[in-house]
């Protein structure tokens, strides 16, 4: 059905029949509305009218099995398909005579697509622990799920695919912990749960909700509450984002810890999400580029059933708050510590560690849109932390030649991704045809790895050969043989470390279909960065100075400074700008003057506001 051009409302009504006296059904309608009106879809049960509308559509849809996925061939018009369920829950009364279903379309000269109506018997009790669709505390713990993975829709990660993320099924105790080493529960409560099955890496949306599923309304600040399990710390986030996703779209991502090291329990969190103008925004769960920690694990088999590549969402909660500038600190606050130093370079992380302890000297009073203005800061320091570079990426290479797939291109096998893949052209012997990467500038390497694809034998390189050219021009040959058939990378270690400006690798025999070869990753290691150890003397001189100071208001400050200084410390927040504002504080404190300084030294010495914002 197609409604377009039309100058006034439109509405089409049909009377349901054989529905039962007193009992729950969900009613849904495929829409694609590529117009800015409004559509809506109402039940009529007697004199009660349950509505549900959507503006503007803004996510494709990437479920294979779907007749009108965003495939070219199954398109809705420009070779794109925004079809989306729009969902209304009822319940009858005695009388089910006088049950209507309307669809509507206001004014508008685009055109918005519905098909595919049904209704269904449902026993879910989302909207304030009633089954009509309402307003009041939303609640989805996946026991009675009317269709997908409702509120949310399958994102771009896989494209249009038989998608890995699906309601997971208890069948204990092959799907939880500890079952031969698994790592995290694929069910966290009841009998199901949300499971994205092995998408890490893709630094692509995973699932995301849409308004008509739920409408986060402008101006609005809703607290968003749920618990997840996850094989890896920061594999995927939880994201707040507007309007249609897009590589350009601005995102809120919040990274998510494991939750097995240290812990025999799903965790919970919460977030505090606001309406943006145009009632667009929505949230969403997010697979990271940085991928899975199999904690040295290398075969795939392995990894895939342990979980680490794993994430599990359960018992989703969204409900409306008045919010508060406190509330936005102590979330922060709570969001960003303790702070885990990772594979960062020390200034970007010492820039993002003061951003986070700028929060500790926030007054309790503070307002909303001063608040707003500190996490913003800590945010931007947190999208600046630059990752200590293990090995060279595509900005380092000057030139790459090598046979390969259209599909499966050479520079796969340099984007720092396990998920891609470099593959020769098919039906073509390839063996004996070099890869050559030149850099440009040379690159200090201490080893080669060769990561073989995590599936399939098909290219995996049995034997052949690397030379490596350095700033000198002088070659540094070597060969190899018996790689075994299998995910785990394969290392070359070099003698002495080598500038590496420009290298061959050669397979000569390979495992599968003759003739191919193939590669996940190949990395030229570079050498390890390290971090300056902290500098205290300064500190420390100061500390010794003022406590040889028989003054109350003398030891009353340095005990307060040294409260706030180990709780930085305990949290992984203490740098040299931090330490270097202590010592400044210290300093005010004279022998034989009368101290000026506030007895309380800014920021507030208790670094540990309460971890769960309060509402």
């Amino acid at each position: 059905l197609r409604i377009q051009g039309n100058t006034e409302r439109v509405t089409l009504k049909q009377r349901l029949t054989d529905l039962k006296p007193n009992t729950r059904y969900a009613v849904y309608v495929g829409v694609d509305n590529r117009s800015d009106a409004r559509a809506d879809i109402t039940i009529r049960v007697g004199d009660k009218v349950i509505s549900n509308y959507t503006n503007k559509s803004i996510a494709k849809n990437y479920v294979q099995a779907h007749a009108h996925n965003t495939l070219s061939k199954n398109a809705t018009v420009d070779n794109t398909s925004y079809f989306q369920n729009m969902y209304v829950y009822f319940t009858t009364g005695e009388d089910v005579s006088n049950v209507t279903l309307e669809l509507g379309r206001d004014a508008d000269a685009a055109a918005t697509y519905f098909d595919e109506i049904r209704v269904f018997e449902n026993q879910s009790v989302m909207y304030n622990e009633k089954h009509d669709t309402g307003n009041g505390k939303f609640k989805q713990d996946f026991e009675e799920v009317p269709q997908g993975i409702f509120p949310f829709v399958v994102g771009d990660v896989e494209g249009v695919q038989d998608n890995r993320t699906h309601l997971s099924e208890k069948h204990e105790p092959y799907t939880q912990r500890g079952w031969n080493g698994k790592k995290v529960n694929d069910v966290i409560e009841g009998n199901w749960s949300l499971k994205t099955n092995g998408l890490s890496g893709y630094d692509k949306l995973v699932y995301q909700t849409i308004p008509q599923n739920f409408r986060f309304e402008e101006g609005k600040t809703y607290k968003v509450t749920f618990e997840y399990e996850a094989g890896s710390n920061g594999a995927y986030s939880f994201v707040i984002g507007n309007g249609e996703n897009s590589r350009r779209s601005k995102l809120t991502k919040y990274d998510l810890e494991n939750t097995w090291e240290n812990s025999s329990t799903p965790k919970k969190v919460s977030f505090y999400v606001t309406g943006e103008k145009g009632g667009n925004t929505w949230i969403g769960i997010y697979s990271n580029a940085r991928g899975a920690d199999t904690k040295g694990a290398t075969d795939n088999n392995e990894i895939n059933f342990k979980g680490y590549k794993d994430f599990m969402l359960d018992n989703l909660e969204i409900e409306e708050i008045k919010l508060t500038g406190k509330m936005i600190i102590d979330e922060a606050y709570e969001k960003n510590t303790p702070i885990v130093n990772g594979n960062y370079k020390q200034d970007s992380l010492n820039a993002y560690k003061d951003a986070v302890a700028a929060l500790l000297e926030a007054d309790d009073d503070i307002s909303v849109d001063d608040a707003k203005a500190l996490v913003e800061r800590v945010n931007e320091a947190k999208e600046k932390l630059a990752v200590k570079r293990s090995a060279p990426d595509w900005d380092d290479i000057h030139d790459l030649d090598a046979p390969y797939e259209e599909a499966d291109n050479v520079w796969y096998a340099f984007d720092g991704n396990t998920n891609t893949l470099w593959h020769t052209p098919y039906g073509v012997n390839s063996l004996g045809k070099p890869l050559t990467v030149e850099f440009n500038n040379p690159m200090e390497s201490t080893r080669f790895e060769y990561v073989p694809r995590p599936s399939g034998p098909n290219g995996r390189v049995m034997s052949g050969s690397l030379t490596v050219i350095d700033e000198k021009g002088q070659e540094h040959n070597f060969s190899f043989t018996g790689w075994e058939n299998n995910a785990k990378t394969k290392v070359i270690n070099f003698d002495a470390p080598i500038k590496v400006k420009k290298a061959i690798f050669t397979g000569n025999e390979t495992y599968g279909d003759p003739g191919h070869i193939s590669a996940a990753e190949l990395r030229f290691v570079l050498p390890i960065e390290d971090d300056k150890p902290l500098d205290e003397a300064a500190y420390n001189a100061e500390v010794e100075r003022v406590r040889k100071i028989d003054r109350q208001d003398a030891k009353e400050y340095l005990a307060a400074v040294e409260a706030y200084k180990n709780g930085l410390a305990e949290h992984n927040l203490l740098t040299p700008n931090g330490l270097n504002k202590l010592v400044e504080g210290l300093k005010e404190i004279k022998e034989t003057e009368e101290p000026t300084p506030d007895p309380k030294p800014t920021p507030d010495p208790e670094p540990t506001p309460d971890p769960k914002p309060t509402p």
